[in-house]
């Protein structure tokens, strides 16, 4: 089994700043998502214990392709030196891809041999992945070091896919199943950079809730085993 995929990103990002105390950004990402998954399967019969049968090959292949777009902003509002707050906003990523399976059989025989191709059609469908905010602020002690807090949210319930025409009922399956099971989910960071003369030391700690709404939260633990 071999399995290659990459998310690649490209950003194209606009920014400014007022008077030097508020500073604010836009951007637009452009993702473009590659998942190449082979597998193949050998049976051979060494010591002849099938009537005829010799051995027996089945190789897997699905490559899927897809682009995302999404788009965000940012601000951050400095009204004294030694403190910063700001908020960010990235808006859900709207993702098409398209899908290409195919499975590659051969067995041979003592007296025959067997071979055959099976193709799917493209299959393509939508997606889309949650939002994300972030709210931060951020304390100077001079030369010395600063202090910064962060609290990002997501809501992982808004996930939705499309399938397509003739697929509606499978599509809201899948979306009523993420509505079901998913909710907000919160992460809070924090951490502390001290100098001294020409050295720095970190330290940092933080905290993420489960995705998951509190009556499955356990169950899907437990299967995780």
């Amino acid at each position: 089994t071999a399995i290659k995929a990459a998310v690649d990103q490209l950003d194209v990002a606009f920014g400014g700043n007022v008077n030097n105390k508020l500073y604010f950004g836009l951007g637009l990402g452009i993702s473009i998502l590659t998942y190449n998954y082979e597998s193949t399967f050998n049976e051979i019969d060494n010591i002849d214990t099938s009537q005829d049968f010799q051995n027996y090959t089945s190789s897997s292949f699905l490559r899927s392709t897809g682009l995302g777009v999404n788009a965000k902003f940012g601000l951050i509002y400095r009204p004294v030196s030694w403190f910063r707050i700001g908020a960010s906003y990235q808006m859900p990523t709207f993702n098409s891809v398209t899908e290409n399976y195919r499975v590659d059989i051969n067995a041979v025989y003592d007296s025959s041999y067997y071979q055959n191709s099976l193709s799917s059609f493209p299959v393509k469908y939508k997606f889309r992945t949650p939002m994300k905010g972030v709210l931060s602020a951020s304390f100077f002690i001079k030369e010395n070091g600063f202090f910064s807090v962060d609290y990002e949210v997501q809501n992982f319930g808004s996930s939705r896919y499309n399938f397509g025409n003739g697929y509606e009922q499978f599509s809201t399956n899948i979306n009523t199943s993420i509505k079901k099971y998913y909710v907000f989910n919160h992460t809070i960071r924090a951490g502390f950079e001290g100098a001294y003369k020409t050295f720095r030391g970190r330290v940092g700690y933080s905290y993420s809730t489960s995705p998951y709404k509190k009556e499955f939260a356990f169950k899907r633990f437990f299967r995780g085993f």
